[in-house]
């Protein structure tokens, strides 16, 4: 992995290995680390964003409950209700959006939106986008759109 120079196509690889793995955690509940040691073999998890990988990656995994219960509020139900897909990426989403203050808002929304389009219900970005659109209004009412 990378860690030189902010790129935005290895911070766009990273985000799309977390969402990966938060996707086969909920599938399988593995460790942190049986998670890491899988897409350790993948080849583009050499050229992804490393500073940002591991900065986000044990804390989004220990903030898992927190997160949930912020998607929770916003899809009426339990965060289990939602597609897999959706799950994984409202997860990282959310968690940036509380987390990582450095990255803007509309970045934050763009990623989990591209990412929910590659790998989500043809039109399950409209599901995301509305459930962080209404999280950005508490979240980060700074930078909600008026």
């Amino acid at each position: 992995m990378t860690s030189q120079n902010f790129d935005p196509a290895a911070r766009r690889r990273a985000r799309r290995i977390l969402v990966q793995m938060l996707y086969q955690w909920g599938l399988t509940q593995d460790g942190l680390s049986s998670l890491q040691h899988q897409f350790e073999q993948e080849v583009a998890i050499k050229e992804a964003d490393e500073d940002y990988f591991l900065r986000v990656l044990e804390p989004l995994f220990k903030e898992m409950e927190n997160i949930d219960a912020l998607i929770a509020q916003e899809v009426d139900s339990s965060v289990h209700s939602v597609s897999l897909v959706e799950q994984s990426v409202l997860r990282l989403a959310v968690f940036e959006l509380v987390h990582c203050p450095d990255i803007p808002a509309a970045v934050v929304l763009n990623e989990a939106l591209d990412l929910n389009k590659r790998f989500g219900a043809p039109e399950g970005h409209r599901f995301v986008n509305g459930v962080l659109d209404s999280l950005l209004a508490s979240l980060r009412p700074y930078e909600k759109k008026h």
